[in-house]
């Protein structure tokens, strides 16, 4: 784990720490020579740089809670984004993911880091996933897939992933989207397109039947007018 690296104030303190233990070092000059007016003259240009210290550790200790709130905020962002997030290494284990990253595969997200992100994707799916996978570390491109993740072989939703190496190249940052109600969606439609031709094959059977049976009434009424005409004669 990384250290915390310290606030400003604690920065600063250290470097008094350092400063006065150098100067404790160091041989003191001797300012005994130094007229009224140049010994004011020094003090004034000491208080105007104990100033100018002061000024810089405010900014220092400004900036340093600017860059905690932008943290915090893009935190919050990754955190709550509607879109699931993760990183994965080169062997496809979970190093790091968001609260909606963890809510797709449906356990709590403590218990996913160090997991093979396969772990989760349908059997018939795990291939898709794995080739999907390689060409990230490969290619160095964005790659996309679409996989079936479930939990114990229970489906959970159909997914969207796409994901880029990072720039160490030893990890990639996966999106995964649920596209579960769009693919319902797309399937509701080619099941009603399916039922269409179904129906329309049907409609033409059923006119080619009705043609074939007219016909042969046709047939039949010319049979039976022969007949008469032989009867009569």
């Amino acid at each position: 784990m990384k250290k915390e690296q310290g606030s400003p104030v604690d920065d600063a303190t250290t470097l008094r720490r350092r400063a006065e233990n150098r100067l404790s070092r160091s041989t003191t000059a001797d300012i005994t020579h130094l007229t009224e007016t140049e010994a004011a003259q020094l003090i004034h240009e000491l208080k105007v740089h104990q100033i100018e210290l002061e000024m810089q550790n405010e900014a220092l200790q400004q900036a340093y809670a600017d860059a905690e709130s932008i943290a915090a905020q893009y935190t919050d962002l990754y955190d709550f984004s509607p879109t699931g997030y993760c990183s994965l290494d080169r062997k496809g284990m979970i190093l790091k993911l968001n609260l909606s990253g963890a809510e797709l595969l449906g356990i709590d997200r403590s218990h996913l880091l160090n997991r093979p992100f396969s772990l989760f994707v349908s059997t018939s799916d795990r291939g898709t996933f794995a080739a999907f996978l390689q060409k990230i570390f490969t290619s160095r491109v964005k790659e996309s897939c679409e996989v079936t993740l479930s939990l114990k072989e229970h489906p959970l939703c159909y997914v969207h992933i796409e994901g880029v190496i990072s720039g160490t190249g030893q990890e990639c940052q996966l999106s995964v989207l649920d596209i579960t109600q769009r693919q319902q969606v797309e399937q509701q439609r080619e099941n009603a397109k399916r039922l269409n031709e179904r129906v329309a094959e049907l409609v033409i059977a059923d006119e080619e039947k009705a043609k074939r049976v007219a016909e042969l009434v046709i047939a039949d009424e010319e049979k039976a007018k022969r007949v008469a005409e032989l009867v009569i004669a």
